[in-house]
């Protein structure tokens, strides 16, 4: 699969068959404002169990940033997984600092850390658009 161009998530309420794509090992993504973080967990769980890497560039959707969710998703459904890496941006007026900090904090939690994913947060100001908070892997694969 090269690349997805269109996806309508409205088409996510239908069933997806489950296909076994054993020779996938490598997938990226980039979504801005394309598809919430429930609907590529059923994308993940139907296609992606052999995937060893998984890059992810997402801008403004807040789901993306419940590590909790992800453990689960990565524990259940894509247990060959060895590099995360992820960009998350999202626009600074969106979030309060508190909400923020206390959604990303779980991202440095046990579960991370043994996988040697880490994570770093920065603000990235700007004189031309929106601040951005973004949240990106420092992994070193």
């Amino acid at each position: 699969m090269d690349s997805m161009v269109t996806f309508h998530s409205n088409n996510m309420n239908e069933e997806l068959p489950l296909i076994e794509l054993k020779h996938l090992t490598y997938v990226s993504f980039k979504f801005e404002h394309i598809i919430n973080f429930y609907d590529f967990e059923k994308i993940i769980k139907k296609f992606f169990y052999y995937v060893q890497t998984l890059r992810l560039t997402v801008k403004d959707d807040e789901t993306y940033l419940h590590a909790k969710r992800w453990q689960t998703l990565i524990t259940s459904s894509m247990p060959h997984l060895r590099v995360f890496d992820m960009n998350h941006s999202i626009d600074v007026e969106d979030y309060d600092d508190r909400d923020y900090h206390s959604l990303i904090s779980s991202f440095y939690s046990s579960f991370w850390r043994e996988r040697q994913w880490h994570f770093l947060h920065r603000h990235e100001w700007s004189a031309l658009g929106p601040d951005k908070r973004v949240l990106s892997s420092s992994n070193l694969h």
